[in-house]
């Protein structure tokens, strides 16, 4: 496994996996913030033989990191931890005193694996989809397991 920061050579496949999961590279989150196009953010990847394992985008604004995405497609092995990880270093490097991220309220896997990593929830915004949907038509009506999308869970981590 190799940890790096994400480089042009890696922004069409996690533009390409962002698009396909969320119908575009368009963010919208806590209380409707959009950002335009998530896989020109800064990341970090991990890579095997050269195939993307598993990679993170963010972003800091206001002196708050904001995870925009997360993405493993090997699960289990301690990818996500580990670019979690570098985003808060990254972060501190920064400044930040905080990283937060949003959380859909069908997604349920990623609920535990913030909190077991010492993310606390810091806002629900209950029917922010409704409105979401306003900025972004794309956004699904359904989410994991045919869990209408329809709440959206803040956690954050102070540094």
């Amino acid at each position: 496994m190799t940890l790096m920061p994400m480089d042009h050579s890696h922004r069409p496949f996690v533009r390409g996996k962002v698009a396909g999961e969320w119908g575009s590279c368009k963010s919208v989150a806590r209380g409707g913030r959009v950002t335009e196009d998530v896989s020109v953010l800064p990341g970090f990847v991990v890579t095997e033989n050269g195939d993307i394992l598993a990679f993170v985008l963010y972003q800091i604004v206001n002196g708050e990191c904001e995870v925009t995405a997360l993405d493993s497609f090997a699960e289990g092995r301690g990818y996500g931890s580990a670019l979690m990880a570098a985003v808060e270093e990254a972060a501190r490097a920064t400044g930040c005193g905080r990283v937060w991220l949003s959380a859909s309220n069908d997604n349920a896997h990623a609920i535990r694996f913030y909190q077991k990593r010492g993310y606390v929830l810091l806002e629900v915004n209950l029917g922010a989809f409704a409105e979401y949907r306003k900025l972004k038509p794309e956004l699904p009506i359904t989410g994991n397991d045919g869990i209408p999308l329809r709440d959206e869970f803040i956690f954050a981590k102070d540094l």
